[in-house]
């Protein structure tokens, strides 16, 4: 048992350390405290529920949520998605020469 919870540390450990594009260490928070899975073959659907609403409730904590959105940033979201679409990496140039010309 001691080797399986030492084991589980480490994993934790390592979810929350992980290296950026550039190198940098970010710092994660699991969700409500864990690791979540998610069986998408023969689940119910419970566990994607579960985690959908584990996911709102740590956003619904986060600072300015449903608060209202400045006009020009939501200008700026609206020319970065238009430029970009689904890319999933931009560089943080190419969407300061979208945004400010």
């Amino acid at each position: 048992l001691a080797e399986m919870v030492a084991e589980l540390e480490g994993v934790e450990e390592s979810l929350r350390l992980v290296q950026g594009r550039r190198g940098e260490t970010m710092e994660m928070e699991l969700v409500e405290g864990k690791a979540w899975t998610v069986d998408s073959r023969e689940g119910s659907g419970e566990t994607v529920r579960e985690l959908k609403r584990a996911l709102a409730g740590t956003a619904a904590g986060l600072p300015f949520m449903g608060e209202a959105i400045p006009k020009g940033w939501e200008q700026a979201r609206e020319a970065v998605m238009g430029a970009f679409g689904q890319r999933m990496l931009v560089e943080k140039s190419e969407v300061e020469s979208t945004v400010y010309g």
